[in-house]
């Protein structure tokens, strides 16, 4: 064999054995694919032909109890795909009451507020809690209220059901105020003589 030719069988063996091992070393090492992610479970409120108009629709916000519990958690609904939406992705499984309170306007301009009480599941099986939104109307299972401002310094709320007592007071700024009567009656329309008082009562708030 001349002396000048280089022999390069064992190094082409030794070059294949390499490239063999490290290939199965970068396989052993991949990591294995992360599991998808469970849905997102949120609250979701809907609109329709039979609700309000969703132009009308202002802001909501949610107190969510789990059942036997005493200790609600506060969301206030965020527009997420163009719909009001509560994300409970936190929340344990089980059943759960949600009490909304949604605010809106009339065609008019008057303002709302929409009050309900809602059942719903949160789990791995349940993905999304629809709740349709209220119709304005006082047949609706929503309770309709209408806010009263005075010099944007008191809000009350009133019930639209005269059949409905709630009846509340908002004062942003307390210390402007140091004391408040309020009184409320109800007046039965006669045809033809004019009304007639058939209850009435007064609070004094110091």
């Amino acid at each position: 064999m001349n002396r000048n030719t280089i022999n390069t069988a064992p190094l082409f063996v030794i070059s294949a054995c390499l490239i063999f091992l490290s290939s199965c070393y970068k396989y052993d090492n991949v990591l294995p694919p992360l599991p998808r992610p469970d849905p997102p479970q949120y609250l979701e409120l809907t609109f329709d032909g039979n609700t309000i108009d969703r132009k009308l629709y202002d802001s909501a916000v949610v107190s969510i109890s789990k059942a036997g519990s005493n200790n609600p958690y506060f969301y206030r609904f965020e527009t997420i795909a163009g719909k009001p939406r509560v994300n409970f992705d936190g929340l344990k499984a089980g059943s759960y009451t949600a009490m909304v309170a949604l605010y809106a306007r009339t065609n008019d301009g008057q303002k709302r507020e929409y009050s309900l009480t809602s059942e719903f599941q949160a789990g791995p099986d349940s993905t999304k809690a629809e709740i349709k939104s209220p119709d304005g109307s006082l047949n609706d299972k929503w309770k309709a209220r209408i806010i009263l401002s005075y010099n944007k310094q008191i809000d009350f709320y009133i019930s639209l059901d005269n059949t409905d007592p709630y009846f509340r007071v908002r004062v942003p700024d307390h210390t402007k105020w140091k004391s408040m009567s309020i009184r409320r009656f109800a007046n039965n329309k006669i045809p033809g003589t004019g009304t007639e008082l058939i209850a009435e009562a007064r609070w004094n708030c110091d």
